[in-house]
């Protein structure tokens, strides 16, 4: 697929270089002193070359295991090879011929997009990231209903709730997007903690409500997949001391339009 879109960049640039070409500088329309400069058009996109720019993310967001990946192809350099030739425009004789190579930086950002998504998808398959990080969850999910439901009376009546589990899961997720992207969808979030507070209390809650009764952390919404883990117990005091601490995971929901380009890296710049 990437070799796919690379030749298809290319069989583009040469179809609209050759257009350009034809408008500019073909038929002696680029004269001047009695001279014509002219330019051959393009014959075999194979010809252009096309070099990938590699720039490191700036990250607010680190996971000591399973890191995303530090480069990214951001930016794309562009080489066309062309053949110019200098008219006599009163002999309508070639004076000179020369091949020469013109590059372009390609400024759009489909490159570091196209990266970033193929390595969510690779992270959300198999076993990958998110299946390392939601097996990590449900383990301590699992001993605190596990240990409540032999330990009192009237614990949990499964060790495993589905809906429990699908909160498991939709939150590694909008964690794993935190560590690749730098920012999570604020309205995913919503309707997560939404959907938390349904599942865990067994009762509706509208949107207005929830975002009167939210308190957010710098504008981020914290999400305690521990604490929910333990209220689902029933008895959350015991379930924490079993689990220990809680811990918090801070979801930074930034927009990534708001990165900008910063500090100078020895091979290139960074993005933040």
């Amino acid at each position: 697929m990437a070799e796919f879109n690379l030749n298809w960049a290319k069989s583009m640039t040469m179809c609209y270089f050759n257009q350009y070409i034809e408008t500019n500088y073909m038929y002696n329309r680029h004269d001047c002193n009695g001279y014509a400069v002219n330019v051959e058009p393009l014959q075999d996109w194979r010809g252009i070359n096309i070099t990938p720019i590699y720039m490191g993310l700036d990250r607010k967001l680190e996971t000591p295991l399973l890191t995303p990946k530090e480069t990214h192809v951001v930016y794309w350099n562009v080489f066309v090879p062309i053949n110019v030739s200098i008219v006599d425009l009163a002999t309508d004789e070639i004076v000179a011929n020369e091949s020469l190579t013109v590059r372009t930086l390609v400024l759009a950002r489909y490159p570091l997009l196209e990266s970033l998504t193929m390595e969510y998808e690779t992270r959300l398959n198999g076993s990958n990231a998110l299946m390392t990080e939601t097996t990590a969850f449900a383990m301590g999910y699992t001993w605190a209903r596990g240990y409540l439901q032999y330990s009192k009376p009237g614990g949990p009546e499964n060790v495993v709730d589905n809906e429990h589990l699908a909160l498991t899961v939709n939150g590694g997720i909008l964690l794993d997007q935190a560590f690749l992207f730098n920012s999570v969808d604020p309205e995913s979030i919503i309707e997560y903690g939404m959907e938390t507070k349904r599942v865990l209390e067994g009762k509706d809650i509208s949107m207005k409500e929830f975002i009167c009764n939210t308190k957010l952390d710098n504008g981020s919404y914290i999400i305690d997949p521990n604490g929910d883990a333990a209220n689902s117990t029933g008895d959350p005091e015991n379930a924490t001391k079993a689990m220990d601490a809680a811990l918090h995971f801070d979801y930074n929901v930034t927009p990534i339009t708001n990165f900008l380009n910063n500090n100078s890296l020895p091979g290139g710049s960074s993005t933040r």
